[in-house]
């Protein structure tokens, strides 16, 4: 992974931070760190304790859970924050990049006071985790189709 220095580009061309202030975008700079990642690289494993919260500038990953997909996240989407969200915080599913991929990351820490200082995006992002958690045709479990 290596660090990309346009962070004020990437997070102003993201949609899931479309909405929010001045000053939150200020913040998510400030928090942000920006990498590239090469095609085939596991970001999370199914199970283990969550440490980041993702977000996709670019690039496709792919979502498993108990080795079967179960999605294809792209630009604009974020991932990693159940885990963060949940007592336990472990992870749900399994991510893998599909592609070469460039990613927004928070850490655990970073994630905390992005929730607790940017209201309207901790509220876009607990509604999509909950909404990912729903039960699906008829099943239960994670990322959740309506």
């Amino acid at each position: 992974m290596s660090r990309d220095p346009s962070v004020h580009t990437t997070i102003t061309s993201i949609g899931l931070f479309s909405g929010c202030t001045r000053s939150e975008h200020t913040l998510i700079e400030q928090l942000a760190t920006v990498v590239e990642v090469d095609e085939s690289t596991v970001l999370c494993a199914e199970g283990e304790i969550g440490q980041t919260f993702y977000v996709l500038a670019r690039g496709e990953v792919l979502v498993e859970v108990d080795g079967h997909e179960i999605a294809r996240l792209g630009p604009g989407c974020g991932f990693g924050e159940i885990a963060l969200l949940r007592p336990g915080g472990r992870r749900i599913a399994t991510v893998t990049t599909a592609t070469s991929c460039q990613l927004v990351l928070f850490s655990r820490p970073e994630f905390a006071t992005l929730m607790a200082e940017a209201p309207r995006l901790a509220h876009d992002l607990a509604a999509e985790s909950r909404r990912r958690l729903e039960p699906r045709g008829g099943g239960s479990g994670p990322f959740a189709t309506s």
